[in-house]
């Protein structure tokens, strides 16, 4: 009778114990099924807690908000300096550590310059070896101020890295395991992508298969067909416009990855701040809100609304001066000749600067 009963004692222990390895081998296959939908855990970590990205149009929630503090100095100088040689150096492959707070000298400028990357360094490997939770793909030919705000944003607030193509084509000897590319270091660090700036890379020969992409769009761009859209496993959108428009996109006309679309928002670097840190504090004049002066920037872009701004300040009396810089091609692509006649009679002060190179 004791042993029948310390059978089912037995018995019954195997029986929890089987039940509570089952449960701990299903709650970490949730896990790992949750953390795989985006391949980041700084992407996601990221979305939630600073933004309301899953719930954009709930005005309430968002007025309940405690107000962020302020940024610091030394934040802000960071993403400058990041812009700053993002600009400069559009050879290099920029890690989110240049310049960053604890590295900047008195004169602005950033102390560790060790940490960028080139082709030639002799420690490129054990550089690129350092994986990120999410990589930035950056051509040389995007090293302009625009791309370079985008991209230098992701870079310091995901921890993340600005590469350009040569690091994906490069060669290195490991000792350990012979030659190796950036595809054997990271082979499962998604890679955000801006726009149609693709450069064939997730076709690339070494493009591991469940790499991630991720995309950052300008919905307005109309080289961006839909078989972008279907490529990636997430949308990352600066606007809301974007997020709205998207999301209607994916439901319309079908999300075969079951790609993410994340509502950003965005930031850019603070060029007064950053001429006042350089420069010295009487760079920058202090506001004067008794003469008002509005400024519009297209640069190089033609998507920006500048016909409109344009027309509703010539055709508007009493408005403010605006001053607008615009790249010449940009101005004359969009304005006629006879435009300057309009210019000549504006019923509200505007100044046109052009001939920017970027």
């Amino acid at each position: 009778m004791a042993k029948l009963k310390s059978s089912r004692k037995q018995h019954w222990l195997h029986r929890v114990l089987v039940f509570l390895v089952a449960l701990c081998f299903l709650t970490l296959m949730v896990q790992m099924s949750t953390m795989s939908e985006l391949g980041s855990t700084r992407l996601r970590r990221a979305m939630s807690l600073r933004i309301p990205w899953r719930h954009p149009n709930k005005l309430e929630e968002l007025q309940q908000e405690p107000v962020a503090d302020e940024v610091s100095s030394e934040d802000l100088l960071h993403l400058s300096l990041l812009h700053e040689r993002c600009v400069v150096d559009v050879d290099a492959a920029l890690p989110w550590q240049f310049g960053s707070p604890g590295h900047q000298f008195d004169n602005a400028t950033a102390s560790n310059s060790h940490v960028m990357m080139h082709e030639n360094d002799t420690d490129l490997l054990q550089k690129l070896k350092q994986c990120p939770d999410v990589d930035v793909y950056l051509p040389n030919h995007l090293h302009g101020n625009g791309y370079c705000e985008d991209a230098v944003a992701y870079a310091k607030y995901l921890n993340s890295r600005l590469l350009p193509m040569w690091v994906l084509q490069k060669k290195m000897h490991d000792p350990e395991l012979g030659e190796v590319d950036y595809f054997d270091l990271c082979p499962k660090t998604p890679m955000i992508f801006f726009n149609h700036y693709w450069d064939d890379v997730p076709t690339m020969s070494r493009w591991p298969s469940n790499k991630p992409i991720y995309l950052m769009p300008n919905i307005e761009m109309v080289e961006l067909t839909p078989e972008f859209y279907w490529k990636v496993d997430a949308v990352l959108c600066k606007t809301q416009v974007c997020f709205d428009r998207v999301t209607q996109w994916y439901e319309q006309e079908g999300n075969p990855r079951n790609a993410e679309v994340f509502y950003t928002k965005h930031t850019s670097s603070d060029q007064a701040q950053f001429a006042r840190k350089r420069l010295g504090e009487d760079t920058i004049a202090p506001k004067n809100f008794s003469r008002v002066k509005f400024l519009h920037t297209p640069g190089t872009s033609i998507w920006k609304g500048t016909r409109h701004v344009l027309d509703c300040w010539t055709s508007t009396a009493d408005l403010p001066p605006l001053d607008v810089y615009i790249g010449e091609d940009a101005y004359n692509y969009m304005m006629p000749p006879t435009f300057q006649r309009r210019l000549n009679f504006s019923r509200s002060p505007v100044n046109i600067h052009m001939g920017m190179s970027k």
